[in-house]
């Protein structure tokens, strides 16, 4: 993971906001091995012995994880298509981003929340 798409993720409130931590979720602790039920947000324990909140802790999704958030009643390969067009039409934007869960990141933000990433921050 490269630290532009870490600032990404840590960046997006709305995303962060909407996880519901799961086995082998990547967060900035590690990867989720336990959930512990406390209330409605959970508490998680990446690696280790630690145990920490959810609210302290940043999700990274993998690029799957980002595909289903746009995927919605969508096949595999709308998605694809949509994407793609998607993509095209806004080229100049989406030619900014270095990796590919850098572009997933960005698409979804776009597309589910209706913003973009400017001066290393959502807008």
């Amino acid at each position: 993971m490269d630290i532009i798409y870490a600032e990404m993720c840590s960046k997006a409130t709305e995303i962060q906001s909407a996880w519901h931590p799961s086995f082998g979720d990547l967060t900035n602790q590690g990867i989720v091995v336990r959930i512990f039920p406390n209330g409605e947000k959970g508490v998680v324990s990446p690696g280790g012995d630690g145990v920490y909140s959810r609210d302290l802790l940043i999700w990274y999704p993998y690029q799957d994880q980002l595909q289903e958030m746009i995927l919605d009643k969508r096949d595999a390969l709308t998605l694809y298509c949509n994407t793609h067009d998607i993509i095209c039409f806004d080229w100049k934007y989406f030619e900014s981003f270095k990796t590919m869960e850098q572009l997933w990141f960005a698409l979804v933000m776009r597309e589910r929340y209706k913003k973009i990433w400017i001066e290393e921050d959502w807008k």
